[in-house]
């Protein structure tokens, strides 16, 4: 099985470089209809979920199957000070869309967090007795390295 799928970036704030943050693949439903699927990680944060929740919408006005994946550029459009899409329709071979989407979340999702937690510095946290009563512990983070922080 051979599906299209192009790459979703997002502006890092602090470098602002491209990075990847996603995908958009085409999928085959039972009913002969292409849809285009866009994916990216949940649990990221570099992702702005407002905006988000706003280019889900814009993909709606396009009907039930949304944008083609050649026009799916256009639900970006409010955002691409954040987000954009590459120009460039990708091909990827698979047994099955399970398996290419596994293979296209581990490659522009999972591979691109994990290498940009690997670049931030580590952290260290402790724990310290509240002085308040309505707080039970204070979680204080601090740059590895660092003294640290006085509580209160």
């Amino acid at each position: 099985m051979l599906t299209r799928y192009r790459i979703i970036t997002k502006k890092d704030d602090q470098t602002n470089s491209w990075e990847a943050l996603g995908f958009v693949y085409e999928r085959e439903l039972d009913s002969g209809n292409v849809y285009a699927f866009p994916v990216i990680g949940v649990g990221d944060q570099k992702v702005y979920w407002r905006d988000w929740n706003a280019i889900d919408k814009k993909a709606d006005e396009y009907g039930i199957f949304g944008p083609p994946l050649e026009e799916y550029h256009k639900v970006f459009a409010d955002h691409t000070d954040r987000y954009r899409l590459s120009e460039e329709i990708y091909t990827i071979k698979g047994d099955s869309y399970q398996e290419i989407r596994a293979k296209l979340y581990q490659r522009y999702v999972l591979d691109p967090m994990r290498e940009r937690e690997e670049a931030e510095h580590h952290v260290l946290t402790y724990e310290v007795v509240a002085e308040k009563p309505l707080a039970a512990a204070r979680a204080i983070r601090e740059k590895k390295g660092d003294e640290p922080c006085p509580s209160g």
